[in-house]
C-alpha cells in the first residue's frame, strides 16, 4: 500500500468552501459529515483552530446553518 501525505490546510480550504457554499447539493447531512471530517483531521494533526458560523442568525442546532461554517 502507498502512502500519500496530504496538506491540511488544503483540506481546510476545500472544505471551508463547501460549507460556505449554498448549492443545494450541500445537503445538512452532507455538511455534517465534513465538518467531522474535518474537524477529526485537524484535531489528529494538531490544527484545530475553532469554527465561526457564517451566518450566527441561522445557526440553530441541527439544521443547515449549523454546519454553514468555516474553520481556522
Amino acid at each position: 500500500m502507498s502512502r500519500k501525505t496530504v496538506k491540511v490546510e488544503s483540506l481546510r480550504e476545500h472544505a471551508n468552501n463547501i460549507l460556505g457554499s449554498t448549492d443545494p447539493y450541500f445537503t445538512k447531512d452532507f455538511k455534517s459529515g465534513m465538518c467531522a471530517l474535518l474537524e477529526k483531521s485537524l484535531h489528529l494533526s494538531g490544527n484545530y483552530n475553532g469554527f465561526m458560523f457564517i451566518n450566527t442568525n441561522d445557526s440553530e442546532y441541527d439544521t443547515l446553518g449549523y454546519f454553514s461554517r468555516k474553520y481556522f
